[in-house]
């Protein structure tokens, strides 16, 4: 349930090293006039969230896999996104990463929020949205 000032909540759940699920939770009656601007500022702005967290090390490969992400949207148009948008070779893991529908939290679930604030749309991650 979204609380006061919350657009729109997001769960990922991470069901392996290269399978996730989502579940999208919009505030009543925000969409689907403003479906298509939130799902890019929640997605952009949890990437960016997640990349000031990533170490030095991990940097560069996060940056190509976001490149290669932000391509693939691009292409993808009003078409449907393929599920395996994402290679992550660069972290590691081989293959790409298959989105799948959502079937329960599975193992690790990381949420974010889009919030209202004096600025415009702001998205939140953070360790009390992070459920194991």
């Amino acid at each position: 349930m979204l609380g006061r000032g919350r657009l729109v909540r997001a769960e990922v759940a991470l069901l392996g090293p290269a399978r996730a699920a989502v579940l999208l939770d919009p505030a009543p009656g925000r969409w689907p006039a403003h479906e298509e601007a939130d799902r890019l500022a929640l997605g952009v702005g949890a990437c960016a969230l997640a990349a000031g967290r990533t170490p030095d090390g991990r940097w560069e490969a996060l940056r190509e896999l976001l490149v290669e992400a932000a391509r693939g949207l691009a292409a993808a148009g009003e078409d449907p996104l393929p599920g395996d948008l994402v290679r992550l070779d660069a972290l590691g893991t081989p293959g790409a990463l298959a989105v799948v529908p959502w079937d329960g939290r599975g193992g690790a679930v990381v949420a974010a929020e889009l919030v209202r604030a004096a600025g415009g749309l702001v998205p939140r991650l953070g360790l009390s949205l992070i459920h194991i």
